[in-house]
C-alpha cells in the first residue's frame, strides 16, 4: 500500500487515545514466535501487521524498526523480558500493535549495549511492536503497552506458553484494569 492509500484511511486524533483493544487486532497476536534473533522477530511481527492492516512495503517497515533499534540511546527493551520496538510511519492514520511471545527467547540489546535478560535469566520473550502516524501517538501507545505488559505473568509464560487467544485476552484484561 502506498503513502496515498495509507493517508486515505480513517483519521484519528494525533494522541490516539483509543483503548488498547482497538489498537491490537487478535490476528496480530502470535503466542509462539518462531524467530530467535532481533531482526527475524521484527520481520515476523511486521508480517502480522502487513497481513492485517496492509500497510506499506514490508522491507521498508522492517528497516524502519531496525534503524530505530540501532539508535544507541533508545533501545526498545523495557526490562523483565519485555521489548517494545516502535516507529512512526508518515501517512498512516492510527496506531496499531502486534504482540508476540518467543518461548525460546530473543537476544536483545539494551540502550547500554548490554544483552537484555528477563527475571528468569532468559532473553526477551514478550514483544509488542507499535507503529503510528507520529512520535507523540507512538510514544503514548508504547507507554500504555509497557504498563500493560508489565502486569502479564511473563515468568509463568516461560514455563507454560499461552495460546494466542489467552495472550490477547490477558493483555486486554490488564489494560482494562489499568484504565480503571
Amino acid at each position: 500500500m502506498g503513502t496515498q492509500a495509507m493517508a486515505n484511511s480513517t483519521r484519528q486524533s494525533p494522541s490516539d487515545d483509543r483503548p488498547l483493544s482497538e489498537m491490537l487486532h487478535p490476528a496480530c497476536v502470535r503466542a509462539k514466535l518462531e524467530a530467535t534473533t532481533l531482526e527475524a522477530v521484527i520481520a515476523e511481527m511486521v508480517d502480522l501487521l502487513v497481513g492485517i492492516h496492509g500497510i506499506g512495503n514490508r522491507d521498508v517497515l522492517i528497516e524502519r524498526y531496525l534503524a530505530r533499534e540501532r539508535l544507541a540511546l533508545s533501545g526498545s527493551s523495557v526490562g523483565r523480558g519485555i521489548a517494545i520496538p516502535h516507529c512512526f510511519i508518515p501517512g498512516v492514520s492510527k496506531v496499531s500493535i502486534a504482540l508476540g511471545f518467543a518461548p525460546r527467547g530473543v537476544e536483545w540489546k539494551a540502550s547500554s549495549g548490554n544483552p537484555v535478560k528477563s527475571i528468569d535469566g532468559q532473553s526477551v520473550a514478550l514483544l509488542g511492536l507499535v507503529y503510528g502516524p507520529d512520535g507523540n501517538a507512538v510514544s503514548l501507545a508504547v507507554i500504555r503497552l509497557m504498563r500493560t505488559l508489565a502486569r502479564l505473568p511473563v515468568r509463568q509464560y516461560i514455563n507454560v506458553p499461552p495460546s494466542a487467544t489467552d495472550l490477547f485476552q490477558e493483555t486486554l484484561r490488564c489494560s482494562q484494569a489499568l484504565a480503571g
